[in-house]
């Protein structure tokens, strides 16, 4: 019915029309339809429309897991979640606070954060099953240690000899 009344209308394909329609025509084989024919769609979907799979929770009242019923979406938004997510959800647990008179530093702060955060979930994804790897606030800590032992020395606080030029 959908497709008729698209092509009665004459509504020309990628030009950045969205169809909306009531949830008595949406289903998930017509909005690929509409994909693949370069329409962009909105609907609500009615209960019972998409597949639905069992999902982990846990349940305050039996302080266990237990099983529940999810739609495959999320299902499989789930099992592929990582990077770009879990780092979200990583980072601002150890957020730098300070405060600066630089408008960038904050912004040098966070990035230096998504690097330890992103090189520790790298070192978790290579090495899956190693018991001895650090949890990320020791990875942390190791990093900051490697970085000022082994880094260039800081010249704040040091005693620098004035140059003596043509003094005799």
């Amino acid at each position: 019915m959908v497709v008729q009344l698209i092509n009665q209308a004459k509504i020309p394909s990628n030009e950045g029309y969205t169809l909306l329609f009531d949830n008595y025509f949406s289903s998930i084989s017509l909005f690929s339809y509409l994909a693949e024919h370069g329409y962009c769609a909105t609907a609500t979907i009615q209960h019972g429309r998409t597949e639905e799979t069992t999902g982990n929770r846990y349940s305050p009242d039996c302080k266990s897991r237990i099983s529940i019923t999810q739609p495959k979406p999320l299902a499989n938004y789930n099992k592929g979640m990582g990077g770009v997510d879990e780092m979200n959800q990583l980072v601002p647990g150890y957020r730098t606070r300070m405060r600066q008179k630089k408008w960038w530093w904050s912004i040098f702060a966070y990035l230096f954060n998504v690097f330890v955060t992103n090189a520790w979930l790298l070192m978790r994804k290579i090495c899956p099953n190693e018991d001895h790897a650090p949890s990320l606030l020791r990875f942390r800590s190791l990093t900051m240690v490697l970085l000022i032992t082994h880094g260039p020395p800081s010249l704040i606080g040091k005693i620098v000899q004035p140059p003596n030029d043509g003094i005799r």
